[in-house]
This record gives C-alpha cells, sequence and structure tokens, in this order.
C-alpha cells in the first residue's frame, strides 16, 4: 500500500511539471528519470524491494498519452535550439566568403568550409541523446532534423543570392567569389553524402526526396552563380562577333579560349562530379552565347567569296573551342558546339535551291530550332530569294517537331531580334 501511493504521488506529481514550459533538458531529464531510472535496480527494480514489492502491479509513472506529448514537447525544444545554432553557423559562413583570403582546402585540394562538419555534428549528437530515452524518440528528433536541414538549405540559397548580388555591385567584392562557391558546392556534396549516416537503422538510410530535391536546388543555385560569372567575362568577347574584321582573322576565340580555361582551372578545385557538371554547362553556354551572336543581324555576307571566309571563321572557331573542351575532358558526343558544325553546312551550300533538304536535316537534329532562327540564317548567307525563303518556311510548317525527352535545348534559349519595319507610323488618331 505504502509503495502504491508513493507511486500514486510521483505520477501526479510529474503530471503538475509537465504543466509547466519546462527547457529540453528538464524534459529529457524528466523523461530519463520516468522511463529510464525509476523501473531501474537503483530504485523500484531494487533487490531488496523484489520479495516484497512487484513493480509490473504498479504500472508506468507516465501514460503512453503523456509521453508522447512529453517527447513531442522535448522535440520542439530540440527544434528551436537546432534553428538558432543553424542560423548562427550559416552567418559565420556568410562572413567568410567575404575574407581576403581563399577557402581551406581539403587533402586533395578541393575547397571547402567546417559548415558540413558542423550542421552534422549538431544534428547526430540530438539524434544520439534521444536515442538514451526511447526509439520513438529518435525517431521523432532524426525526422525534425531533416526538416531542419531542409529549411537550412533553403537558407543557404537566399544567402548565396545575396552573395551574388554584392558581387554583381561590385565584381572584386568578394575577392575570391568564384572560390567560395565552388567550396558550397563540395559542402553541399559532403552534407548530401552524410545525410545518410544520421538514421538509427542502418537498413533504412535512404536520403528523402524532398532533401533530395533540396540539395539538388543548392547545387543548381551555386552552379548558375559561376555560370554568369563565366557570361559576364564573355559577352564582352561575343559581342565584337559576327565583324568583318572577326571574318578575315581575329583572336577573338583564342580569347574566348583563354577565359574558359582559366574557369576550367578553377572548377577543378570542386569534386568530379560537379565538376563535369560545371564543364558540361559551361560548354552549353559558349555554344549558345556564340549562335546568339551570329544571330543577332549585325552582318550580311555580300558575296560568294564573303560565305567561303564565313564558312571558314566558322569552321576554325568550332573547331578550336571543341578540341579545348576535349582537352578538358568533354568528349565530343556530349558537346551542344556540334550545332555550330551543322549551321556552318547550311552557310556553305553552294545552291540555294537545295536548302529545303539541308534546312530538313537540321531541324530533324536540332528540333528546337524555330523559324526566325532559320530565317535569320538565311538572311546572313545574304543570297537567298523570296521564294526559296518561303519553300524552305512552308516545309518547316509541313515538318513539325517533337523534343525527344534526352534532348538538350540551345536554339530555344536564343532570341532572335525583331524584324525592324520598313516604315514607322505617327502617333495620331486614325482619320
Amino acid at each position: 500500500v505504502c509503495t502504491a501511493t508513493y507511486h500514486q504521488a510521483l505520477t501526479s506529481h510529474l503530471q503538475d511539471i509537465l504543466r509547466e514550459d519546462l527547457d529540453k533538458q528538464a524534459l529529457f531529464l524528466l523523461l530519463e528519470w520516468a522511463l529510464r531510472v525509476y523501473h531501474s535496480p537503483e530504485m523500484m527494480g531494487h533487490p531488496d524491494l523484489l520479495p516484497e514489492v512487484d513493480v509490473s502491479a504498479l504500472g508506468p509513472l507516465m501514460s503512453p498519452e503523456l509521453v508522447e506529448l512529453t517527447e513531442r514537447k522535448y522535440v520542439v525544444k530540440v527544434k528551436a535550439s537546432v534553428l538558432v545554432w543553424m542560423q548562427r553557423t550559416l552567418e559565420v559562413e556568410f562572413k567568410e566568403w567575404f575574407r581576403e583570403e581563399e577557402p581551406e582546402t581539403d587533402h586533395q585540394g578541393f575547397f571547402q568550409s567546417a559548415l558540413p562538419v558542423i550542421v552534422m555534428q549538431m544534428l547526430n549528437e540530438n539524434i544520439q541523446v534521444a536515442s538514451l530515452i526511447t526509439d520513438s524518440l529518435q525517431q521523432k528528433v532524426y525526422n525534425m532534423a531533416l526538416e531542419e536541414l531542409e529549411a537550412f538549405l533553403g537558407r543557404l540559397r537566399e544567402a548565396l543570392v545575396q552573395c551574388g548580388k554584392e558581387h554583381q555591385k561590385d565584381r572584386t567584392v568578394p575577392k575570391y567569389y568564384v572560390s567560395y562557391l565552388l567550396a558550397m558546392l563540395n559542402n553541399n556534396l559532403a552534407l548530401g553524402s552524410s545525410v545518410s549516416s544520421l538514421h538509427p537503422d542502418t537498413a533504412h538510410r535512404e536520403v528523402p526526396t524532398s532533401l533530395r530535391a533540396a540539395l539538388d536546388r543548392t547545387q543548381k543555385k551555386a552552379c548558375q552563380l559561376l555560370l554568369e560569372e563565366l557570361l559576364l567575362d564573355l559577352q564582352p568577347l561575343c559581342l565584337q562577333l559576327p565583324s568583318r574584321k572577326w571574318l578575315s582573322g581575329s583572336q577573338l576565340v583564342s580569347s574566348m579560349c583563354e577565359v574558359i580555361d582559366k574557369y576550367a582551372k578553377d572548377f577543378s578545385r570542386v569534386k568530379k562530379p560537379v565538376f563535369t557538371l560545371l564543364l558540361t554547362e559551361s560548354e552549353l553556354l559558349v555554344a549558345s552565347q556564340y549562335l546568339r551572336a551570329l544571330m543577332q543581324k549585325k552582318m550580311v555576307c555580300k558575296s560568294e567569296e564573303e560565305r567561303g571566309q564565313l564558312c571558314d571563321r566558322l569552321l576554325q572557331d568550332a573547331t578550336q573551342l571543341r578540341e579545348l573542351f576535349c582537352g578538358l575532358g568533354l568528349d565530343r558526343s556530349q558537346q551542344s558546339l556540334e550545332a555550330v558544325f551543322a549551321l556552318r553546312e547550311l552557310i556553305c551550300l553552294k545552291d540555294p535551291a537545295l536548302l529545303s533538304l539541308e534546312v530538313l536535316g537540321f531541324i530533324t537534329k536540332y528540333p528546337d530550332v524555330s523559324d526566325e532562327h532559320i530565317s535569320t540564317l538565311l538572311d546572313l548567307r545574304g543570297d537567298v530569294s523570296k521564294e526559296v525563303r518561303h519553300m524552305v518556311l512552308e516545309m518547316m510548317a509541313q515538318h513539325p517537331q517533337v523534343l525527344p525527352e534526352s534532348y538538350r535545348p540551345i536554339f530555344s534559349t536564343i532570341l532572335v531580334p525583331a524584324p525592324e519595319l520598313p516604315f514607322c507610323l505617327r502617333k495620331g488618331k486614325c482619320a
């Protein structure tokens, strides 16, 4: 009777305590004491009590419902603590990006920072602490950890965007902008490979779909900012073509190759899966910028000789760029520059009457090319009659193309300037 009364008093007292707003440490100690210590050999399971007291008849100090409620309260408190720590970590990381020195490197020379280690250690410690109470609490903390990591990645992307905006204002700030973006890409890979180790059950260590998507979005954002940086350095060169100076033999593409090579050396400080991605996207960017420049209606060939010069220049440029990317490790089959070689065939064709057949082959290979693109290329030739143009465009209308799932669009990203009107209408009311 005495033991039962003592047990009942404790149960009632625990319920009173739990009505208060306890911090995470107090909630943990309470759960540990009620679920682990109370029935242990040190207390109610003590050998001296066993002959006289049937501990199993006393029942639990906390009902399953109360345990569930208390565990949820504990998780809420841990979540708030994790959020504060992660925010501090991100603030420190953001300041690091503006340092006057490059990020640290690992033993292989890849850029990195302490961010993945700090974040994963913080989450893992909380999951391990929860495992000291119950499996259900450990699972709850694990689920919370993944949610917080996903939210953290969202804030990390926002920080990258903010850093990019600061860099747009002044490209000398941060001084090592590209290096820190590469470090973040390596950090993102490290986070992705470490997530599975958080799961308490080694048999179920799959990264949830939503978290994998968040990691992919972070990678895409950092890659996008790097490619925008490359584009800023390429644009002044692309603006100079096509021109007759370029046609007669300039060093424009050699200068482009120097810029690309410089960035490729930087990209080599990121681990291979992302390095290959950056190289592939850089090549697509170069190819699309080159094609876009050709389609700005800046030049029309005045003679067959000039068309021959244009064909020679396109061949030299495309070959030089293709060989550069091959040398960097990108196979010809993966390159979009093949579109420049194919486009060259349209320019080099001697007999304009055969253009319909040539264009049909071109749109079959590049199904995202539009009639505006083809019309602009016909203008560039300078020898296409209205009849031939009409015949080509009519053929395109009769052969609409469907983009295969595996196709990488290149022409759909290129806008063609609107044709200039032959006259201007004065502003005023109609008569």
